[in-house]
């Protein structure tokens, strides 16, 4: 009469298979997590900048220009950007006069504004400096150069990941509606 081993996996082969399977887990997880974080702030970024292009172009045709100018240190939500959302509510009162709507925001993880400019040609003619309203980051980050015409971008800061040593920064133009990004996390 034949003897028949026992088959089946050891406690040790088990125990290594969870310990490599633990490991490439612990390696896995960063680049998961920080995918996931870019593609949030990518999100939400892209249907803000629609909402807002789709304002900033109406006033245009209305009103022959883009409107109240806000400054790139006037953005919105207030405070500092970080993994939490924040509420949009209360408007503040350019984002009313722009008559702004969020179409699938309420609570942002971003800030918010945009900048606009005359053109070279002010309305009496006289050549004017076109980068007067033109912000340091649009500058320093995306090395922006306004048109001749009038102009405006958006310009979006995020810090989903937490790291306070730097922000990420989204941008697009009305002549170059891409959006681009600098820094948009780990």
């Amino acid at each position: 009469m034949r003897h028949r081993e026992p088959s089946g996996f050891t406690v040790i082969e088990l125990a290594f298979t969870v310990a490599i399977i633990a490991i490439l887990a612990a390696i896995a997880q960063p680049s998961f997590f920080g995918i996931s974080t870019k593609a949030k702030a990518a999100a939400e970024v892209g249907n803000v900048f629609s909402d807002l292009r789709t304002r900033l172009d109406q006033y245009q045709v209305e009103n022959a220009d883009y409107g109240t100018n806000q400054t790139e240190a006037g953005m919105w939500p207030g405070g500092v950007p970080s993994s939490t959302a924040r509420t949009v509510f209360p408007l503040p009162a350019a984002w009313l006069d722009l008559k702004v709507v969020l179409s699938n925001e309420t609570d942002l993880y971003c800030q918010y504004t945009w900048v606009t400019g005359p053109g070279n040609n002010g309305p009496t003619n006289n050549v004017i400096d076109n980068t007067v309203n033109v912000g340091p980051i649009a500058t320093a980050q995306f090395t922006y150069v306004p048109p001749s015409t009038i102009w405006y971008y958006l310009l979006a800061r995020c810090n989903l990941d937490n790291d306070v040593s730097v922000d990420g920064y989204y941008f697009s133009d009305s002549v170059n509606t891409t959006i681009r990004s600098t820094n948009p996390g780990r």
